[in-house]
């Protein structure tokens, strides 16, 4: 008799940067002792197009069901880029400046004070893994193996706390010990400790507290992965109503940028102006939330540039080069803006297009300036 699979829970990893809302740049993938565990419990995971789900089957009795599905309480997935470059499209900063030593993004259904398993469920079975509406640095932590040693500023604190937050009783202190006025480094031992998720207080001789929150792993993997995501069940599970927990990455905006380009500076006399707009294209406002109605650009003075931006045109000759930039943000997105015009007034006021489709900024560069060479 084959065995008919239903979903315990899934995850979706989604976006507002591509067209089917579905994030392609991850993988989502158990981790060693989760798959073995899947495996000891029947219990199956599948990965999908935006993420995966957990499986149980109905085969067993339903008792037997139950059995074992509320002996297995924790699921533990890593959430890996395909790519070792961060996201293009998305609002966190690049691969270098969002993952500063050893930090990683770490996401779970519990409440981190009060231990609730899946406050705030939707009546979809809808549950935000995030802190944030998207994914943002506050669901960035420290990533430690279970014994470390963290540097200190001699004589700044006194004592420490480790505590660790578990589904029921919430937040549970494991650690505490005194520090040396004279300590440099501090040794934070939990190896003696399930992996998972700590709140490490510096208690200060002085006045300012210092809380570090530390992902402490077993098989602590040299190189960090992106994110850890935990889900954590008891036998309050309801499986007949499977849970959808989701975790969204928000688009990038920003004030797009055109630096125009002459081939020469020996023009005619008066030389011309340039002038951008964007033509109106139905296809640019399908999604309204994406591109405004009107997206004005106008020539910016050197007085308006920033820094940034007078680097890259004092690369070029005195009057060769000249600044266009967006009125409103603008996002990086899967479907292009059409319509960018550039257009060259002559003398006498006569109007000449140069281009009527500019290209965009690059999502892969997360660039948001064009060079135009005319």
């Amino acid at each position: 008799m084959a065995r008919k699979f239903e979903p315990l829970f899934s995850i979706d990893i989604l976006n507002d940067y591509y067209e089917d809302g579905r994030s392609r740049d991850f993988i989502l993938s158990p981790t060693p002792d989760c798959r073995q565990a899947l495996a000891g419990h029947s219990l199956l995971f599948r990965q999908s197009a935006g993420g995966g789900a957990v499986y149980f089957t109905r085969i067993v009795p339903q008792d037997e069901i139950l059995r074992r599905i509320s002996a297995l309480t924790r699921f533990r997935f890593f959430l890996q880029l395909k790519e070792p470059g961060l996201v293009n499209y998305t609002s966190l900063p690049a691969n270098g400046e969002a993952l500063p030593g050893k930090k990683l993004f770490y996401l779970t259904n519990i409440k981190r004070d009060t231990g609730a398993i899946d406050e705030g469920l939707g009546p979809e079975g809808e549950l935000p893994l995030s802190r944030q509406p998207g994914l943002s640095d506050e669901d960035r932590i420290g990533y430690i193996p279970p014994i470390s040693r963290i540097p200190l500023t001699p004589g700044k604190f006194g004592e420490m706390k480790v505590f660790r937050t578990l589904p029921g009783p919430g937040k549970t202190k494991v650690l505490e010990s005194n520090i040396e006025e004279a300590a440099r480094s501090l040794s934070v031992d939990l190896s003696q400790s399930p992996p998972g998720w700590y709140e490490l207080q510096l208690l200060p001789r002085g006045r300012d507290a210092k809380i570090m929150e530390l992902y402490a792993d077993p098989a602590w993997l040299p190189r960090t992965p992106f994110g850890i995501i935990e889900i954590f069940k008891d036998k309050t599970t309801d499986y007949t109503h499977p849970a959808h927990y989701t975790l969204r990455l928000n688009r990038r905006k920003g004030r797009w940028s055109y630096i125009v380009i002459r081939a020469s500076t020996a023009e005619m006399k008066p030389p011309p102006a340039y002038e951008m707009e964007v033509l109106y294209d139905p296809a640019n406002h399908e999604n309204p939330d994406v591109y405004p109605e009107e997206i004005p650009f106008g020539k910016v003075d050197t007085a308006d540039q920033t820094e940034t931006e007078k680097q890259l045109i004092q690369k070029f000759e005195p009057k060769q080069a000249e600044l266009f930039r967006s009125g409103p943000e603008l996002p990086f997105y899967e479907r292009k803006l059409k319509g960018l015009k550039l257009k060259k007034i002559k003398a006498g006021g006569q109007e000449l297009i140069l281009t009527d489709n500019l290209p965009n900024p690059s999502a892969r560069k997360r660039e948001m300036q064009v060079f135009v060479n005319i």
